[in-house]
């Protein structure tokens, strides 16, 4: 389809496909990824916009497709005019449709650029859709996404078990790793935990990230010292440091919020 627009001779020409996306979250996340790359100039990794081929994906290339499909928002090409909601701008039966804007009396596409994550990128086409595929193709797959990351580090958080008052079995992926609660400073995956948050990989997410400490009043500990007779003198002594007495400093993930050590003060 082609139209001409007043005396400026500006030529309107779709240029869209009909296509069949899988039943898949990551399938529609890679289509939408793929409709972006159509209407911008943008590196791109064909095998992250091969959604016909979705199956091939490693772990690593769905958290990029995620990644990559959360930093091209919607918001930001409809903002920019390059994704128009208008149903009366499409075919029959269409959700969606390209549109190339050539000036015929010069032969050039007309194009604007737009800034993305700091880069001004070359818009080629604009593309009209509806609501409801914005909503199929990126919103739900991105919350479904959501809510299996959120169940599997609920889950995960389930099988802690705790065999003893000394000693705690963390378990993921059926990778061990055991907690003294002795020993004052708890290691787990490498890491040594403290009172501070430290930076590290979380084991859950996979992201990269800073910790969340939660600061607990640990009363058994306190009860203990009461009981030999020198809590006030722990106090004291604890207040001139970093930690106050008979605490347990717990580790978070700011994303997952799943616990991934612990830090014991007495």
């Amino acid at each position: 389809m082609s139209a001409t627009l007043g005396v400026n001779q500006i030529r309107v020409e779709a240029t869209g496909k009909t296509t069949t996306v899988p039943n898949d979250n990551i399938a529609k996340l890679m289509y939408y990824l793929d409709c972006v790359f159509t209407v911008i100039e943008y590196d791109r990794s064909n095998k992250l916009t091969d959604y016909e081929h979705y199956y091939n994906l490693n772990n690593d290339e769905k958290k990029a497709v995620i990644q990559l499909a959360i930093l091209l928002n919607p918001k930001l090409f409809i903002d920019a005019k390059i994704f128009v909601i208008n149903e009366n701008l499409l075919p029959n039966n269409s959700a969606n449709e390209f549109y190339k804007i050539t000036d015929e009396r010069i032969g050039v596409h007309i194009n604007q650029h737009v800034m993305i994550g700091g880069r001004s990128v070359k818009v080629l086409e604009i593309m009209a859709c509806k609501l409801s595929w914005l909503n199929n193709n990126y919103f739900t797959p991105l919350e479904r996404i959501n809510n299996e990351i959120r169940n599997r580090s609920l889950q995960t958080q389930s099988n802690y078990q705790t065999l003893n008052s000394e000693t705690r079995i963390i378990t993921y992926q059926n990778r061990p790793v055991v907690v003294n609660q002795s020993s004052p400073t708890v290691i787990g995956g490498g890491y040594e935990f403290g009172t501070s948050p430290i930076p590290m990989t979380c084991s859950f997410c996979r992201s990269s990230i800073t910790t969340d400490t939660e600061c607990e009043f640990n009363c058994g500990a306190c009860c203990l010292c009461l009981a030999v007779g020198y809590c006030c003198f722990m106090c004291i002594q604890s207040c001139r440091g970093k930690s106050l007495c008979c605490c347990d400093y717990t580790h978070r993930c700011p994303n997952c919020r799943s616990m991934l050590g612990k830090y014991s003060s007495c």
